[in-house]
């Protein structure tokens, strides 16, 4: 089921596309490095899937943390492997294709666990803003359309 509207999935398709697509013509300008690949798609999905999975051990309830904390760990997360030459690549691949699959499933909660909740067959949400604003817009004139309809 569907939680995103055309707008929504529209921004995550362009943003997910923006990331993935700077890496990728990079590595066709400056030639292909397998390791921010490795990383981006096997080995942080990994770890996210590793910590989702032991979270959901201890407590298996639905979680869904959007407090301002988690909000900036997410941020500051991304920003941190942005900024480090090493990891750059790796978090656009990383984000790019979490937010890419957000959009394309329909998923409203946050990217860094778009692919573990996939896999877990969970909906579990950790410092999501940034597709929430607009989700919430999208869903604000659904209502008032269908008002104005009756």
């Amino acid at each position: 089921m569907r939680h995103i509207g055309l707008v929504g999935t529209t921004a995550r398709l362009a943003l997910g596309g923006y990331f993935t697509g700077t890496v990728i013509y990079g590595h066709i300008v400056r030639g292909f490095h397998p390791l921010p690949w490795i990383e981006g798609l096997i080995l942080f999905p990994a770890v996210i899937l590793l910590w989702h999975w032991l979270r959901i051990r201890r407590n298996p309830s639905e979680f869904k943390n959007i407090s301002i904390a988690a909000v900036v760990a997410n941020f500051a997360l991304f920003w941190i492997f942005y900024f480090i030459a090493a990891t750059s690549d790796m978090a656009l691949i990383f984000y790019g294709t979490s937010i890419l699959l957000s959009g394309v499933r329909g998923y409203a909660g946050c990217e860094i666990l778009a692919i573990s909740n996939l896999i877990l067959h969970r909906d579990d949400q950790i410092g999501c803003a940034v597709f929430t604003p607009i989700d919430l817009a999208e869903r604000w004139m659904l209502k008032a359309r269908q008002v104005r309809r009756h």
